[in-house]
């Protein structure tokens, strides 16, 4: 457990819950008598079963993802305060000494992510931009950063109930095999929302990738 990079803590919490005696607890852990009673004091830490939860938030601020994004995220997902805290107290100091995530791009490499992001704003599939950025021979941890999962974004890009009324209007279309131009030019006449027509097109230009890539698929076999 400690190779798999678990804190000493939370192995030491689980060592106890199975009943195994402080003498073997302070060999396995390198500590003496006095210094693992100290740490038994301590109440910030985790638990092996919290660690395992907090693990994949500490990922995403490795991968460069702002802590009030990793916040809005573990809050979301229902997450308890003691891991949230643990979590975000982590990265602070972090911040305090100007020291960056290992995986964040420097000013050079952020000028390159720019225009990519640009065209995720745009609505432009996620795997489009991946593609355009490998023939572009985009270096693989910009590509990574750029496509990196946003909480942020994915609540920003999800429509309301309201909105996924209007939209379904026009799914319908595409899906009685209407031509993509013509609904776009459909929802512009009508005055629909800028996002509902993102949501729709983006959805339709997704799907329509895929099922170019199972009929290649298909035709390999």
């Amino acid at each position: 457990m400690l190779k798999m990079g678990i804190p000493p803590n939370a192995v030491r919490d689980k060592m106890k819950t199975e009943g195994i005696d402080a003498a073997t607890i302070s060999a396995i852990l390198c500590e003496s008598p006095v210094s693992a009673a100290s740490a038994e004091d301590k109440s910030a830490g985790l638990s092996v079963e919290e660690e395992i939860v907090a693990s994949k938030y500490r990922k995403m601020l490795k991968m460069g993802i702002p802590p009030d994004a990793v916040r809005h995220k573990m809050t979301t997902d229902g997450v308890q305060s003691n891991i949230v805290d643990a979590v975000l107290n982590e990265d602070e100091p972090k911040e305090s000494t100007g020291s960056k995530p290992p995986n964040a791009l420097s000013e050079e490499e952020e000028a390159i992510a720019t225009k990519y992001r640009k065209m995720l704003k745009m609505r432009v599939p996620h795997e489009a931009v991946r593609h355009k950025m490998t023939t572009e021979g985009v270096d693989v941890k910009i590509t990574e950063a750029v496509l990196a999962p946003s909480p942020e974004a994915d609540a920003v890009d999800q429509l309301s109930g309201e909105e996924e009324v209007i939209a379904s209007k026009y799914r319908r279309m595409l899906k009685m095999a209407v031509p993509l131009e013509a609904v776009k030019h459909k929802m512009t006449q009508d005055s629909v929302d800028l996002k509902i027509v993102s949501s729709v097109v983006n959805e339709a230009s997704s799907n329509t990738q895929c099922s170019r890539l199972s009929s290649t698929v298909v035709a390999k076999l």
